[in-house]
């Protein structure tokens, strides 16, 4: 599979909306209060994508001119301050019938690419503990777990993983 990496446009957002639902059910299903999945809208998220378009630094993958991910990133925020990182990755989520298809290593090497271009060389991000796919990604990237904590998501709590990467 081909891919290419571009920036968000707005034309993008019912399908990153739809790939983030989907990608929510795909990965946290196994444990995660069935209430909340089902809440999850595709017009709020897709509000949401474009009220934070100008702001946002969203790029998505491409393949034969199909969105088939995407990734959300900052620099310098008041966690990654709080974490000794340059940044964060947000979301990162990949087309969930294409999943083990290249396309998150593809994401996150380009997220390095961009982190190195502006002369950072650390990112953190959240992973749920018991998402265990998404868990193994990570480590397999090279993440080291350097804080947790417990997030309320619905009417339950999860533990939540932090993951620091070095480059």
């Amino acid at each position: 599979m081909e891919l290419k990496v571009r920036k968000m446009q707005k034309t993008d957002v019912n399908i990153l909306a739809d790939i983030n639902i989907r990608g929510w059910w795909m990965s946290c299903s196994s444990f995660m209060d069935k209430d909340f999945l089902e809440s999850l809208n595709p017009y709020d998220k897709a509000c949401k994508l474009l009220s934070d378009f100008d702001k946002s630094n969203i790029i998505v993958a491409e393949s034969e001119n199909n969105v088939v991910g995407y990734c959300k990133y900052v620099f310098n925020s008041e966690l990654t301050n709080f974490l000794d990182a340059d940044g964060e990755i947000e979301k990162l989520y990949v087309e969930p019938t294409l999943s083990n298809s290249g396309i998150g290593t593809f994401l996150f090497k380009s997220i390095i690419e961009i982190f190195l271009s502006k002369n950072k060389h650390s990112l953190v991000l959240w992973c749920f503990e018991d998402a265990k796919q998404a868990k193994l990604f990570y480590q397999k990237m090279g993440g080291k777990i350097v804080y947790k904590e417990m997030r309320k998501i619905g009417n339950r709590e999860y533990m939540d993983l932090c993951f620091m990467f070095s480059f």
